[in-house]
C-alpha cells in the first residue's frame, strides 16, 4: 500500500485478471476432485479382498462403460475420452463465478 491507499501491484494487472485467476483455480479444483474420485475407485478395487474385489471390479467396469455409451466414437477408448472431456466441460460450467456469488 502507498500513502494514498492504493496498491501499485493491483494497478499493474489487466482488468479482469484476478477474476479469471480465481475462476481458473475453481475449475482446476473441480477437475482435481473428479480425478481424486476416480483414483479412489481404483484404489478400492486394488485393496479389496477376494471376492469383494471381483464385485467392485464389475461395478467399476459397468460404471465406465455406461459413461462412455452415449458418446461418439468407434472404440471404447475414443468414447471414454469423449465422455471424460464432456464431464470436464460440465464441471467447468458448474463452477460458480464471482458474479454468481
Amino acid at each position: 500500500m502507498t500513502a494514498g491507499g492504493h496498491d501499485r501491484n493491483a494497478e499493474a494487472l489487466p482488468p479482469g485478471f484476478i477474476r479469471a485467476a480465481l475462476d481458473y483455480a475453481r475449475y482446476t479444483d473441480s477437475l482435481m476432485d473428479a480425478l481424486e474420485a476416480r483414483l479412489m475407485a481404483l484404489e478400492e478395487v486394488a485393496a479389496a479382498r477376494w471376492p469383494h474385489c471381483l464385485i467392485l471390479t464389475l461395478q467399476l467396469r459397468r460404471s465406465l462403460r455406461a459413461s462412455a455409451r452415449a458418446s461418439a466414437g468407434s472404440s471404447f477408448a475414443q468414447r471414454r475420452r469423449e465422455a471424460v472431456s464432456a464431464e470436464w466441460l460440465s464441471a467447468e460450467s458448474a463452477v460458480p463465478r464471482d458474479e454468481d456469488l
